[in-house]
């Protein structure tokens, strides 16, 4: 079981950066939309 622990935790961050990743996208674009206007 502790051999895959660390396994589990590396997934979950990666699924982490990955989805701050898509937010940071979504959010540049949102305001850059917003200093557009």
């Amino acid at each position: 079981m502790e051999s895959f622990d660390p396994i589990r935790i590396e997934n979950k961050s990666f699924k982490g950066l990955v989805c701050l990743y898509l937010l940071f996208i979504v959010w540049g674009d949102f305001l850059r939309e917003i200093v557009g206007l």
